[in-house]
């Protein structure tokens, strides 16, 4: 029992180790050193975003907390509302904004939830902090 509880620890810092499973691991860490860059489809500072744009603003708190706009809400009624917007003229801007020290495991779900919607697809999300710099 021993040597499988240390052969397990050793396998975390040896990736040669690790098990060959296939399954991937939920990042660990915390956002925004430890969890990665923003998705490709994603906007950012350097990109832009048109200044006379309709853009809402998600926020995915430390706590995991949700809000759309300033409103607390559910990631299902927040993509709800992404989905209704890819439908609207003028095309609306997402921004993500995200906490310091949100888990990345939260921050890589968030992401792949935007992502698969038809507004990030088109190229109208966004993450990052003072978006209206940008």
């Amino acid at each position: 029992m021993l040597v499988g509880i240390l052969s397990l620890a050793a396998s975390c810092d040896n990736p040669q180790l690790a098990p060959q499973d296939g399954l991937t691991r939920p990042p660990s860490g915390e956002y925004p050193l430890a969890c990665g860059d923003a998705p490709e489809a994603f906007r950012n500072r350097i990109d832009g975003i048109d200044h006379h744009a309709i853009v809402y603003v998600a926020e995915l708190a430390a706590d995991k907390r949700l809000s759309l706009n300033g409103a607390e809400t559910s990631k299902s009624e927040m993509l709800g509302v992404v989905r209704k917007a890819s439908r609207f003229l003028p095309t609306p801007y997402l921004i993500l904004q995200i906490e310091t020290s949100t888990p990345c495991a939260a921050v890589a779900d968030m992401r792949s939830a935007l992502v698969s919607t038809e507004l990030c697809q088109q190229g109208s999300c966004a993450e990052g902090q003072d978006w209206r710099e940008w």
